[in-house]
C-alpha cells in the first residue's frame, strides 16, 4: 500500500476537522487567509483544490494511528511558531518605527514593513558603512575575480557576508518586480531590461546584479535622509 507524505496526511487531518461534505469553509479561516493579502476568490480556489486532493487520497494508516498524532503535533507546533514569529515581527516593527531610516526604506517601492524591519535587524545602523561597496561586502554580494595565466574564471559573489540579508534582498527583488505594475522602480526597469537583453543568462545572476543596485538604493536615502524618488533615481 502506498505511503503518503506527511503533508498529505496533514491536509487530510486539517479538512477532516474543519470541512463539511458540502465544503463550507469556516468564516474564521477565510479571515485568516485574507490577512495574508490573498484575495477571497483565490483563497476559496486554494482551499477547494486542497479539499479535492484530500477526498481523492487514501490513507495508509488508520485514524487512531500514531502518525496522525504526530502530524497533529507538528501542525500545532507550526501554528505556534508562526504566531511567535508574527509577535516578534510586531515588536521589531514597534522599535524600528522610532528610527528615521524606517520610513526612508519603506518609501522604496516593493519593500514592505516586514522586509524593511528584517533588513534593519540584519544590517544594523547602515550609516556605519563608509560607502555602498562596504555594505556590499558585509552582505556578501561583492564580486570575486580570479585569473591565472591565460585562465580567467567567471566572476562570482563572495558569499562571505550575511546569508540572511542576502536571502531577504533576493526576495525583495521579486517583490519589487511585482509592485512595479503599480509603483515604478528603477531597479525593476534594470532587472527587466537585463532579462530581455540576456535571454541565455540565468535569472539568478540578473537578480544578483539587481541586488547591487538595490543596495545602493538602500544606502543612499539613509545616508542623505531622503525618500525614494523614481524621477531622480532614473536620472542617476
Amino acid at each position: 500500500m502506498e505511503r503518503y507524505s506527511v503533508w498529505l496526511l496533514a491536509y487530510r487531518y486539517y479538512f477532516r476537522k474543519l470541512s463539511t461534505p458540502h465544503f463550507n469553509l469556516p468564516k474564521k479561516k477565510k479571515l485568516s487567509l485574507n490577512k495574508k493579502k490573498i484575495s477571497h476568490a483565490r483563497a476559496e480556489q486554494f482551499a477547494h483544490s486542497l479539499y479535492s486532493a484530500a477526498r481523492l487520497s487514501y490513507s495508509a494508516v488508520d485514524d487512531d494511528s500514531p502518525v496522525y498524532l504526530q502530524v497533529k503535533h507538528l501542525v500545532n507546533q507550526i501554528q505556534e511558531e508562526t504566531k511567535l514569529k508574527a509577535s516578534i515581527i510586531e515588536q521589531m516593527t514597534a522599535l524600528a518605527k522610532e528610527l528615521p531610516e524606517y520610513n526612508e526604506l519603506l518609501s522604496i517601492p516593493g519593500l514592505g514593513v516586514r522586509t524593511v524591519v528584517s533588513l534593519i535587524g540584519e544590517l544594523g545602523d547602515i550609516r556605519r558603512f563608509r560607502n555602498s561597496n562596504v555594505l556590499n561586502a558585509f552582505i556578501g554580494i561583492d564580486l570575486q575575480h580570479y585569473e591565472s595565466g591565460d585562465y580567467v574564471a567567471n566572476d562570482h559573489i563572495s558569499k562571505r557576508g550575511n546569508t540572511v540579508a542576502r536571502k531577504i534582498l533576493f526576495k525583495a527583488i521579486q517583490n519589487i518586480a511585482s509592485a512595479a505594475h503599480y509603483h515604478p522602480n528603477h531597479i525593476n526597469d534594470y532587472y527587466q531590461r537585463r532579462k530581455l537583453e540576456n535571454v541565455q543568462q540565468g535569472t539568478k545572476k540578473i537578480a544578483i546584479a539587481a541586488i547591487h543596485r538595490l543596495i545602493r538604493t538602500i544606502y543612499h536615502p539613509v545616508i542623505n535622509n531622503q525618500f525614494y524618488d523614481y524621477t531622480l533615481a532614473t536620472k542617476g
